[in-house]
């Protein structure tokens, strides 16, 4: 509960459950942690009772524009195994997968302007691999506005795929373990999705430092030449055509 209020108090609105960590205390773990969220104000998606539940894209009203944000984890044999997807009768995460992805996109009630899929997903402290690539097209057949990937713990890198932004992976923003990073890697990334008149316009991105053997537990922002060079060589590696103005990049969609 002290958790779910330390983000309230942070300005944290919305919080995905779609993650190989949301079952480490089973199922009634991850109902009491959906509940300690809900009563912190904070709306959790990706996982829940059943499988209904974890579906259920959170909508986000912007301004003018109206957000569905679907939250998945990738189906890892290790978690496959253990159970950890939603059932009808179930509780557990939303899987990002083949078999899985038309289910990710059930009617919302509302029309959304813009989708976004905030996915977990890849490799640890790695590249990312062609599995991830694979999944990021046929997000992008589905037509999502924009990919938002989690879970390496280092940014990855920044893409396009057939006109859709993609950013493979945020790396870590606040975290509680000191990490396993080479010298330099202790990075990660900010992602503002900037809307109007019912679309994205663009998403600009602000590095940090999260390596917290450096840092101490509080993350901190970037100087703008360090962050240009991070972001230059995230979007070789996507690729996409970047702009990186005062530190801070700018992927026009």
């Amino acid at each position: 509960p002290r958790g779910a209020e330390a983000l309230a108090a942070a300005g944290i609105t919305h919080a995905s459950l779609a993650n190989n960590h949301a079952l480490d205390r089973g199922v009634e773990g991850l109902l009491d942690t959906r509940r300690h969220l809900e009563e912190a104000g904070i709306e959790p998606f990706g996982a829940g009772a059943d499988r209904d539940a974890a579906l259920r894209p959170v909508v986000i009203e912007a301004g003018d524009t109206t957000v569905a944000v679907v939250g998945a984890m990738q189906r890892w044999r290790k978690y496959r195994e253990a159970g950890w997807g939603a059932t009808a009768d179930r509780g557990g995460v939303a899987y990002l997968d083949q078999e899985t992805l038309p289910a990710l996109f059930p009617p919302t009630g509302v029309e959304p302007d813009v989708v976004v899929a905030f996915v977990h997903w890849g490799t640890e402290y790695e590249a990312v691999g062609e599995r991830t690539r694979a999944t990021a097209a046929k997000l992008a057949d589905r037509d999502v506005d924009a990919v938002i990937g989690h879970h390496a713990h280092v940014p990855q890198a920044i893409g396009v795929v057939d006109g859709t932004p993609v950013l493979y992976g945020l790396g870590n923003a606040a975290f509680g373990s000191r990490g396993r990073f080479e010298r330099g890697e202790g990075i990660g990334l900010v992602a503002r999705l900037v809307l109007g008149d019912g679309a994205l316009r663009r998403i600009e991105l602000v590095t940090v430092r999260t390596d917290n053997r450096r840092v101490d537990f509080a993350t901190a922002a970037m100087g703008a030449r360090a962050s240009e060079r991070v972001l230059q060589r995230l979007a070789a590696e996507g690729p996409a055509a970047l702009r990186v103005v005062d530190g801070v990049g700018v992927l026009e969609v």
